[in-house]
């Protein structure tokens, strides 16, 4: 479809009015809908980044050292871009947004099992984030595998790359935690 939309777009300003048309053609006849499989698996990415998000608040909370709070606060607005993007992807395809799902469950359970017990050191935060993190980044590759269209892999390997980018903070701040101490 979207090298059609591509073609239609190229032109003059009939050409727009003319995908304009055809966008409301195809949006009213569900050609843009996603599958229920597909809004199911977004609404359950959408559940594990705020479960991921809720820990890393948590965390920039109980941390000592500012560089750790920090990392901490960005990790968690980086985990609300995603949300916020792939609601954005849901609403725009005509899905519901109903965050829940079987990866979300997992994730509560992990932070659970990971936190029971444990100093709350910031050493010991960024373990548990990490450990959080790792299993987002499972998480959004099977969803990566998965049969998606061509414009939700993008999307998601783009977020993948962003959760990627988080787990090398982390590691940026385990070292520094660990050569400050």
């Amino acid at each position: 479809m979207v090298p059609v939309i591509m073609r239609i777009c190229r032109g003059t300003k009939n050409g727009l009015i003319c995908w304009c048309q055809e966008f409301k053609h195809m949006q009213s006849s569900g050609a843009f809908r996603m599958t229920e499989r597909e809004e199911y698996i977004l609404n359950d990415l959408i559940a594990v980044c705020a479960v991921a998000r809720k820990c890393c608040i948590d965390a920039a909370e109980q941390a000592e050292h500012r560089k750790a709070i920090e990392t901490f606060r960005d990790m968690a607005e980086t985990r609300q871009e995603i949300i916020a993007s792939l609601k954005s992807q849901i609403i725009a395809r005509g899905g519901k947004i109903t965050p829940r799902g079987e990866y979300a469950e997992v994730m509560w359970e992990a932070a659970d099992d990971l936190a029971i017990g444990m100093p709350e050191r910031d050493e010991t935060l960024v373990m548990v984030l990490d450990e959080i993190n790792n299993r987002a980044q499972i998480f959004f590759r099977q969803a990566v595998t998965k049969s998606w269209s061509q414009e939700h892999v993008i999307l998601l390997e783009h977020q993948l790359r962003q959760l990627g980018d988080d787990h090398e903070r982390m590691q940026t701040l385990r070292y520094y935690l660990e050569r400050i101490s």
